[in-house]
């Protein structure tokens, strides 16, 4: 006889390439050097089974309620730093998140329809997002550094999303976005 014992488990597969560049441009004799930083994330899947046996559903691209979260299929940061002679260094961050559409609206016949039962318009796109982040970095001398700077520095707001289907009760947008608008910092860092 056979014994086949199933297991109330899930499994999700999870694969992409990640990219991650850096290249140091030296300017003339007295100018001092430009770095540029690209770290970016092509997801290829993002798989759900929840129940063994039970169809397989593919999120990358989606975002929505059964997707539960934003799986865009490119994002990077990408960072330029002006390192100066003079002891200051000031950079210029970009924050990329790829356009997803609601896996409600998906032809995956798992997801398609399976939130609101029928296409939904309103929410049927988060278009790309694009935020800068400003900051200045002065060594003062050995001991001490200061920093300021500006984050999201024009002030972007997130894509606003039917509360109904984002997850973990946030007010109508994702976390995975910048939520707090233009935030000012200002910090100095000491060695004793």
């Amino acid at each position: 006889y056979v014994i086949q014992e199933n297991y109330n488990v899930g499994t999700a597969v999870n694969s992409g390439v990640d990219v991650q560049l850096n290249y140091k441009l030296d300017l003339p004799q007295g100018f001092g050097d430009v770095v540029f930083g690209l770290n970016g994330t092509y997801l290829l899947h993002n798989e759900t089974t929840p129940l063994p046996g039970s169809p397989t559903y593919d999120c990358a691209g989606l975002f929505g309620f059964t997707c539960q979260t934003v799986n865009p299929r490119w994002r990077h940061l990408l960072r330029t730093t002006w390192e100066t002679p003079w002891h200051v260094s000031g950079s210029l961050t970009w924050r990329y998140i790829g356009a997803v559409s609601e896996d409600n609206n998906s032809t995956d016949p798992t997801l398609h329809f399976s939130t609101f039962n029928g296409y939904d318009y309103v929410n049927a796109r988060i278009p790309a997002f694009n935020c800068l982040d400003l900051e200045a970095t002065w060594s003062v001398n050995g001991i001490v550094q200061i920093r300021a700077g500006a984050n999201n520095l024009l002030d972007k707001d997130p894509p606003l999303v039917n509360s109904d289907i984002v997850a973990g009760g946030a007010a109508n947008t994702y976390s995975t976005y910048d939520i707090f608008g233009r935030q000012l910092f200002l910090a100095f860092t000491t060695r004793f």
